[in-house]
């Protein structure tokens, strides 16, 4: 097991750019590795090397199957191995005359030998795509384009303007799924891939209990619906990889006609059942996103696969429904769009009216909810007549009309804020019969409201949390400061910055350079004991930096053989002689690979 301490050393002289890399290819955590070794130990563990090799593409699989085979490295692409070593599949040697040597290490071998016999034939089996032209496939990928992306925009409306728990670990509770769903009139499974294409490109992130909207949440609204396009598929190509997107491009331009399960299969022939995982999901994105139809490869699948998203969202774009400037308002308080809405008029408008259905033709609704949330931020009731009255070319019907008179006179008659102590949250109103009708209130018992001396509400829940679940209920609550300035919704929700997880690796990474150093310098007795345990376990050598009674500096290679008493006990290679040497008189300890 002296490979580990390989990987441990070639992981030491690898820059950071080269680590991070590597973390984000095999995804593994950093989180909890102590030093180089830790590291090592998870490049080489069994289970995440195989699922490395299974999620290799053609080339540098059959690559790999020619070193485990024996064949000579200087009769192979060197391109292709220098891709395997980026992954730490093989070592890269470079000689003194700056040749590189490949070299495949025995946990490799013994990894791949657990794959059966693989056909690395040239040519993919007879499979075709859909039957479906090209121009249908077009067609209904467009359609399918719009959805996904008109669901991304309300799901940016629904948790800006909710509280959408995290269930688990990065889950969506069930209610909140059903409400998108709804709103979609689309499946709940529907639902959760929009949930997770969300997340995927940082539109939604979780945060300290909740869902809330990511770093690019409001660069999405302000982007035209070529531009989300060609940033949905930047993401799905990102996750797809180069070397894989070359070679699937490769196979669709040979054969055309194969459906993209078909070139997933060619292109990743030791695919496991973790990687059939990934390829499912990578299939399953493509239809949603609009970039195959029924497995049939559009008319911009190929560009999508050459990383020219430009072009990729242009072809697209000409398969997308014109937006329309018009909706019609009636005296039911619904509001109804027969064409998609421009952006900017939909996010003017989704401020104070709540969603009904979104499709080609939307419908919303007014209430004095919705009416109260646009008040919140921002908007004026001169303003939301003026914008009604513009797309409708008509006057307001009465009930509209009412409506609005009535939500803007009632605005802000329930207060939540901030309380003292325990009372993290108070609910202030003029009105007491409302305050009663919320403390009796049986949706809103789970926040343990009850009522203080001058009459006033209180609760050991957050405001945020009482706000949005005043609002669930029913009431038309509004959140202030201390000193009763109203607080938007819309500055609600914590920004999760998609900075954080490469934040942490480059921490992580810093952390381990600074354990190392300080391993060669001034090592704590713990470090000293483990590398010593490690040696031991693993059967490897250790180069011993040790003082003797004087004071003068000794360096032994040492086999270690046993560790008791606060002594290390060993054979001394060098000078062939067993050793015992204090604990206490070490001053570094390092193991050394064959």
């Amino acid at each position: 097991m002296t490979e580990i301490v390989a990987l441990a050393n070639a992981l030491r002289k690898s820059t950071d750019e080269f680590l991070t890399t590597l973390l984000k290819t095999r995804q593994i955590s950093s989180s909890g590795f102590r030093d180089f070794l830790d590291f090592a130990t998870a490049v080489g563990e069994p289970k995440g090397l195989k699922a490395t090799i299974a999620a290799l593409p053609r080339s540098q699989a059959r690559a790999l199957s020619a070193l485990c085979s024996g064949v000579k490295p200087e009769s192979l692409d060197e391109k292709t191995l220098e891709k395997l070593a980026n992954q730490l599949l093989v070592f890269r040697e470079v000689a003194d005359a700056g040749t590189a040597s490949y070299r495949v290490s025995d946990l490799v071998r013994a990894a791949f030998a657990t794959f059966e016999k693989t056909n690395f034939a040239d040519e993919a089996e007879a499979a075709t795509g859909a039957d479906r032209s090209l121009e249908a496939a077009d067609r209904d990928a467009g359609v399918a384009a719009f959805e996904a992306m008109q669901a991304l925009t309300e799901l940016h409306f629904d948790v800006d303007q909710r509280y959408v728990r995290e269930v688990g670990k990065r889950g969506v509770g069930l209610a909140d799924l059903k409400r998108l769903a709804g709103h979609l009139r689309k499946t709940n499974d529907f639902a959760r891939a929009i949930y997770a294409l969300a997340r995927e490109n940082h539109l939604i992130a979780a945060a300290e209990g909740r869902w809330s909207l990511g770093t690019e949440a409001d660069l999405w609204l302000e982007l035209s619906p070529a531009k989300r396009f060609e940033a949905l598929v930047r993401t799905w190509r990102t996750t797809l990889g180069d070397d894989s997107a070359a070679e699937l491009l490769a196979m669709a331009k040979l054969h055309p006609d194969q459906s993209l399960d078909a070139l997933f299969r060619f292109t990743y022939p030791l695919a496991d059942a973790q990687v059939n995982s990934h390829i499912s999901s990578l299939e399953a994105t493509a239809e949603l996103i609009g970039i195959t139809a029924g497995q049939s490869a559009t008319s911009w699948f190929q560009p999508v696969l050459e990383g020219n998203f430009a072009k990729a969202a242009e072809m697209l774009a000409e398969h997308l429904p014109p937006t329309s400037e018009r909706l019609i308002i009636q005296a039911d308080l619904s509001l109804i769009a027969p064409g998609p809405l421009p952006t900017l008029i939909e996010i003017e408008l989704r401020k104070f009216a709540e969603t009904e259905q979104i499709s080609m033709a939307s419908t919303y609704r007014l209430n004095a909810l919705s009416i109260s949330h646009g008040l919140e931020t921002g908007l004026t009731e001169a303003k939301i007549r003026e914008l009604l009255t513009e797309l409708s070319d008509k006057e307001l019907p009465q009930p509209v009309d009412y409506l609005l008179r009535e939500a803007v006179g009632r605005f802000g008659r329930l207060q939540v804020c901030e309380g003292p102590g325990e009372a993290r949250s108070l609910i202030k109103s003029v009105d007491p019969i409302l305050l009663t009708e919320i403390l009796n209130e049986t949706r809103l018992r789970p926040f343990s409201i009850r009522q203080n001396p001058d009459g006033d509400l209180f609760s050991r829940f957050e405001p945020e949390v009482i706000y949005f679940g005043l609002r669930e209920a029913g009431f038309s609550a509004i959140r202030v400061d201390a000193a009763g300035r109203v607080i938007s919704p819309r500055t609600l929700p914590t920004r999760t910055s998609t900075m954080a997880i490469i934040t942490t690796v480059a921490n992580d990474i810093e952390r381990l350079r600074e354990h190392d150093a300080k391993l060669g310098s001034e090592p704590e007795g713990d470090d000293l004991v483990r590398q010593i345990e490690f040696a031991l376990k693993n059967k490897a050598k250790l180069l011993i930096m040790a003082t003797d009674r004087s004071g003068a500096k000794h360096e032994f290679l040492i086999e270690p053989r046993n560790l008791s008493n606060g002594r290390l006990r060993g054979i001394d290679t060098r000078a062939e002689i067993e050793r015992t040497i204090p604990l206490e008189r070490i001053t570094g300890a390092s193991p050394v690979a064959d």
